[in-house]
């Protein structure tokens, strides 16, 4: 099982860095942003996400988001040069407090969200694992979570360049915990979209439109991933038709 772990993981790794990358690479490119800025990583993972904009914008100020435990060790230990990476073993939802967080055994698919019993898209992953759905979920625990608005607000930040989530279907919470208002200028917000049945609990296309109308955003690109049924979204400011 663990082999056969790694190799999908390597799999994910090469079809992201030829296939993924250097499509979002181009586009943020054409965008023309200069440096230096801040960004917001909710969901950073092994620092796919860290590592590709400090390659855009090297003066960069990152805070970055990873609630799992053993990942988040690493990327401590990956980043200890770096004084404008600000790394938080916290997880961002629509409430403060804590929730329970779903460790898979493959981590890049850990999740506040319990995965749909029923899902077809469980059961085709589990296969290519080679375990039972009911396996997929490696340990689980309490994590401390908090709105991105309370955040910011924390940490005085009033503008944030870039907003990237990528947190396996609760990215919808995520956007809800900038609500009702928000004092938080947001320039980009860089979303994933999962189109499958993983989720129990995935409202992201329906409540989606309303937070982004409310934050005066419109969907700018669409960037569909290679190995999977999902999307990255790409919301900018909407741009004004008055004279």
């Amino acid at each position: 099982m663990i082999i056969r772990i790694l190799i999908v993981q390597q799999i994910i790794n090469l079809l992201e860095r030829f296939f993924f990358y250097p499509k979002l690479k181009n586009y943020y490119k054409s965008l023309k942003l200069t440096d230096p800025f801040t960004i917001i990583d909710v969901g950073a993972n092994k620092g796919q996400s860290i590592d590709f904009f400090l390659n855009l914008y090297p003066l960069a100020i990152i805070y970055a988001f990873e609630p799992n435990r053993k990942l988040f060790l690493k990327l401590v230990e990956k980043y200890k040069p770096y004084q404008q990476i600000k790394l938080y073993n916290l997880g961002i939802s629509n409430v403060n407090g804590s929730l329970r967080f779903y460790q898979n055994i493959l981590d890049e698919t850990s999740s506040f969200e319990l995965p749909s019993k029923n899902s077809t898209c469980l059961k085709k992953k589990a296969s290519i694992l080679g375990v039972g759905p009911n396996e997929i979920i490696a340990t689980e625990y309490d994590v401390d979570v908090s709105t991105l608005s309370h955040f910011c607000s924390s940490h005085e930040i009033r503008d944030v360049s870039i907003l990237k989530i990528d947190v396996e279907g609760h990215e919808f919470q995520c956007l809800e915990g900038l609500l009702p208002s928000s004092d938080v200028n947001i320039g980009i917000i860089q979303l994933e979209k999962h189109n499958d049945d993983m989720y129990e609990s995935n409202s992201l296309s329906n409540g989606t439109p309303s937070i982004i109308s409310v934050l005066d955003m419109e969907l700018a690109k669409t960037i569909s991933h290679p190995f999977a049924n999902f999307d990255e979204l790409i919301y900018t400011k909407k741009i004004s038709t008055t004279k």
